[in-house]
């Protein structure tokens, strides 16, 4: 690889800026075919739950896509607009917040109404991937509409990319697979890491395993739990949390910006995508965003303190149902719980702080959460149905034990995310110098 236009000589101006003069610029559409997927009608049972892998877009963040939770049946594929797509199709998402995100797809599956199929008439798929990725930035900015980017067929195919000559797009989409390839091995490292980190959050949540200088009585004892320890007790969950008040702002309320009131609020979409850790510390995680100056804010704000937690009331599935976060280095900022989300406190003193966030998390405590989600495409659970949930308690020491052993485990996959972040960053910086030709390949 040679720096600048050595190899061939001049440049040319284009919407896109300054490309090498022997490549083109071309509406996507005009080197590919795209068409988007449906949803069965959620009302109907029989659709849902088959066999068929059904892809939403919040599938299309993991760019190659092997699995999916979702599962639409026969009857529900041919009473709808959801589509079929092959093994190795470009897909992007079309709406909200993923709106421009891109994967390939590895698998056959079904693609509902947020998702595009992109079919490129030439073999150049891992080329246009790329591509689209650079241009993501570019995309999101040029279509923004009410505060998101909302995408539509006519609009993805009149996106223009910049092409150099075959041989060069097969060249360089191989450089930047070695950096995905890279990419995806720290991720397969970083999900093994946080399987392992969950298999033991589940023994020393549920009293299976114990930190030994925790014991004080031996034996376990039957309860609707399950078997936990003799010295752990079992409470309902408003008999040991208080529910406080939330100021359920929408995004166009928000900002990230600093202001003068600088009340920070935090909406369930961060907890479902944004915030890593169970411990949102605020000395570390700069993306809570702020309530903006012009928002006219209720009477008699509840701030929240630290060691209060934050749960998202609705999730898109199962596994995000009771998803929580800890507050941690609070200090004197002001803070407040947003939209979809239920600020809770332990005024019962029953728990250490550190521990409380997993006490959401352990196997039982989750089937029941699940067993209290109401909804079909979106699940949501109640104040109510929430307060009844029981939660088992070890004792204070084993509380504070637990929690170190686990805030271990979550460092060490924060400095693993790091090293992944790097690697995207340098990725970034090659896409930016090979995707505009300031550097070209040797073919």
């Amino acid at each position: 690889m040679s720096r600048g236009a050595f190899t061939r000589e001049g440049y040319k101006k284009t919407e896109l800026g300054w490309i090498p003069e022997d490549w083109e610029v071309k509406r996507l559409g005009e080197v590919a075919e795209v068409y988007s997927g449906g949803t069965p009608s959620t009302v109907i049972r029989e659709y849902y739950g088959g066999e068929i892998p059904w892809i939403n877009s919040g599938d299309l963040n993991k760019t190659k896509i092997f699995s999916v939770e979702g599962r639409i049946t026969e009857l529900g594929l041919r009473n709808s607009s959801a589509k079929i797509i092959q093994p190795e199709t470009l897909l992007i998402a079309l709406y909200g917040a993923t709106a421009g995100v891109v994967a390939i797809s590895k698998i056959e599956a079904a693609i509902n109404q947020a998702v595009l199929a992109i079919i490129p008439r030439r073999d150049f798929v891992y080329f246009l991937l790329h591509q689209l990725i650079y241009l993501q930035d570019f995309i999101k900015r040029t279509y923004k509409q009410g505060g998101q980017a909302n995408l539509s067929g006519e609009l993805v195919k009149s996106c223009p990319l910049a092409l150099p000559p075959l041989p060069e797009q097969k060249k360089i989409a191989e450089i930047l697979s070695t950096w995905d390839e890279a990419i995806e091995k720290l991720n397969s490292y970083i999900e093994a890491k946080k399987k392992l980190k969950k298999a033991l959050m589940q023994k020393l949540l549920t009293g299976k395993q114990r930190i030994k200088e925790s014991i004080v009585r031996e034996g376990y004892k039957k309860t609707e739990l399950g078997w936990i320890p003799e010295d752990w007790e079992v409470k309902r969950f408003d008999e040991v949390f208080s529910f406080l008040k939330v100021e359920p702002l929408s995004r166009e309320a928000l900002t990230d910006k600093d202001n003068d009131l600088g009340i920070y609020n935090i909406h369930y979409g961060d907890l479902h995508a944004t915030y890593k850790s169970e411990l949102l510390d605020f000395d570390k995680e700069k993306r809570v965003p702020r309530i903006k100056d012009s928002v006219i804010l209720s009477h008699n704000l509840n701030f929240l303190e630290e060691g209060d937690l934050v749960i998202a009331d609705v999730s898109e599935d199962y596994l995000g149902i009771g998803t929580c976060i800890e507050l941690k280095n609070v200090k004197e900022r002001k803070i407040l719980g947003g939209l979809h989300t239920f600020s809770v406190r332990d005024c019962s003193k029953k728990t250490a702080e550190g521990f409380r966030v997993y006490l959401l998390k352990s196997f039982e405590v989750l089937t029941a959460l699940k067993r209290i989600a109401t909804g079909v495409s979106v699940y949501g659970i109640s104040k109510t149905n929430l307060s009844r949930i029981k939660i088992p308690l070890p004792p204070l020491a084993e509380q504070k034990k637990i929690a170190e052993i686990l805030s271990k485990a979550d460092e060490e996959i924060d400095l693993l995310n790091q090293e992944l972040e790097k690697l995207k960053i340098q990725k970034k910086g090659l896409m930016q110098k090979l995707l505009t030709g300031v550097w070209r390949v040797k073919l």
